[in-house]
């Protein structure tokens, strides 16, 4: 469907984060053209703190339109970010190393799309880095599709488990030194400071 899923709130690294709850989870969608922002450089940032009591694998962060997936892979310790697009192997993707984080932290996770990379950083530092080789395509992956951006679910239907909080999404490619602005020695910028 479309439209909100009302979702718990609670402590986050900046006033209140979205509380996606154990079990399976709950999903916040937000009308987005997903052409608009897929279409050139953009950035997406967030804070999230997970837990793996449910037993997902592949927890999803934020997805847009089905063509993008930012998630989390509950039990390694690690985060992906993909796009699907017109190249022979269907896709772009990069993850970082596992055991990058841990179960009840709060992790900063930067995602940056420039017209031929992928870049991931954690906590102000970049941690990955890949090529996207090809434009972006209409067809959604998994169950979810059309221009809603998800927030707290990924394409295939797997929930975050934990808070989300602090995410922004920018039509540019955001330097390394503005990510470790909004890192902020790991106490968070709020963006209106930003």
């Amino acid at each position: 469907g479309s439209g909100y899923v009302p979702i718990d709130s609670g402590g986050g690294i900046i006033l209140d984060a979205a509380d996606f709850g154990g079990g399976w989870g709950g999903k916040a969608l937000v009308s987005f053209n997903p052409n608009t922002v897929l279409d050139g450089d953009f950035t997406f940032s967030c804070w999230f703190n997970y837990n793996t009591s449910a037993g997902f694998d592949g927890q999803g962060l934020i997805s847009l339109g089905g063509t993008m997936w930012i998630g989390i892979r509950a039990y390694d310790g690690a985060v992906n970010f993909g796009i699907k697009n017109d190249n022979a192997a269907g896709f772009s993707q990069i993850q970082t190393d596992n055991n990058c984080f841990g179960e009840y932290e709060w992790v900063h996770a930067v995602f940056v799309k420039t017209a031929d990379t992928l870049r991931i950083y954690l906590n102000g530092a970049e941690s990955v880095s890949g090529p996207f080789d090809g434009g972006t395509v209409p067809e959604a992956v998994g169950f979810f599709g059309g221009t809603d951006l998800l927030m707290g679910i990924n394409p295939w239907g797997y929930p975050l488990i934990g808070l989300l909080d602090e995410v922004g999404c920018w039509q540019r490619a955001l330097s390394a030194a503005e990510v470790g602005q909004l890192y902020h020695y790991g106490d968070g910028l709020a963006y209106e400071w930003f």
